[in-house]
């Protein structure tokens, strides 16, 4: 996530984050729960799964770290948010 996306001089981390925040913005509050989480080491949650409020979720954005670092394990990533989402 820290190289490059190509034909910009920003790292896929900051395209990321950037897409998350428009499409935050376009998305209609609809009644529905939300949750951001980190998944690299250690598993953290940003915005735990609660009902979606706009300006809550672009601060939780905010807080995504800005440059990627350590390793990522999608499957135990996924393997945590098993129990988030049961």
């Amino acid at each position: 996530m820290q190289e490059t996306l190509p034909g910009t001089n920003k790292s896929k981390l900051v395209v990321a984050k950037e897409i998350l925040k428009l499409r935050n913005e376009l998305l209609p509050d609809l009644g529905f729960n939300a949750g951001l989480y980190v998944y690299t080491r250690p598993f953290r949650a940003i915005y735990g799964v609660q009902p979606y409020d706009r300006v809550r979720f672009r601060e939780a954005i905010d807080q995504l770290p800005d440059e990627a670092k350590g390793g990522t394990d999608l499957r135990k990533g996924l393997s945590e948010l098993r129990t988030i989402i049961e």
